[in-house]
């Protein structure tokens, strides 16, 4: 047989779990120096330029 359990707490502890990642993300990022943060969004800033020149114009708008 299968072992009895109380959904409400299964949603609880899912729920903290959850918080707890978003918390450790929210921190790390709090953490961090302001060079790795221009760092880090120089990098994002380079990755879209990418994405966009890479981007096809679409037919009849050359």
């Amino acid at each position: 047989m299968s072992e009895i359990v109380n959904l409400r707490t299964v949603r609880k502890r899912m729920k903290r779990e959850a918080e707890r990642t978003g918390a450790a993300i929210r921190a790390a990022a709090a953490g961090e120096g302001r060079s790795e943060k221009r760092r880090r969004e120089a990098e994002a800033a380079l990755e879209a330029r990418r994405l966009d020149q890479s981007r096809r114009d679409p037919p009849g708008k050359a």
